[in-house]
């Protein structure tokens, strides 16, 4: 049974689920009767070389985990309403039987800037001068500091995400030219 960690009325919590039924069970818990609780399965548009040309997909950014949102205090009723779901393995934080810990604030705002309330995001525009990484504009504004590694030539980068006091290394798509002045724009492709 978990009842939450912080005093306030809203928590964020992750289930550890079955690979590639991610958007499923998201979908089971928003639109399958579980009230009190909302799930949010972040993906995005990933531009991938195919058959010699660019297509584009969508993608669980996080593959086997959903974030819950619940409202209250306690998670006890629907700790067991969740956990039955076919494909969802455990609760994250849930190791002493007694109480799920809730995702801090501050990663969680990261997830939900990624989340894009529920629709899949698209890629991120910027350059690299003098070894730095600068965006200008897309869902890694601002989150410079978390990108460790760039791949121009696969139009991906990699971040370090801290979540419940693990590091997730996850790619996403971004399309960094050479080194540009700040102004300007992505080019059209």
């Amino acid at each position: 049974m978990c009842k939450a960690t912080a005093e306030p009325t809203v928590n964020w919590y992750v289930l550890h689920v079955r690979g590639g039924r991610e958007l499923e069970i998201a979908d089971e818990i928003n639109f399958g009767g579980v009230s009190g609780i909302r799930a949010l399965c972040p993906t995005e548009i990933v531009d991938e070389w195919r058959k010699g040309h660019w297509k584009s997909l969508s993608r669980v950014i996080f593959p086997g985990y959903v974030f819950c949102e619940v409202q209250g205090s306690s998670t006890s009723s629907l700790y067991y309403a969740v956990k039955r779901l076919p494909g969802v393995i455990r609760w994250l934080g849930h190791g002493d039987g007694i109480a799920c810990t809730a995702v801090p604030p501050e990663e969680m705002a990261v997830v939900l800037l990624l989340g894009n309330d529920g629709k899949p995001f698209g890629p991120s525009y910027g350059y690299k001068t003098g070894g730095r990484t600068h965006i200008t504009s897309g869902p890694l504004c601002g989150m410079e500091h978390l990108i460790t590694a760039v791949y121009p030539h696969r139009r991906r980068a990699r971040l370090s995400i801290p979540l419940m006091g693990d590091i997730k290394e996850i790619e996403v798509t971004a399309r960094l030219g050479g080194q540009q002045s700040s102004e300007a724009k992505p080019a059209a492709e």
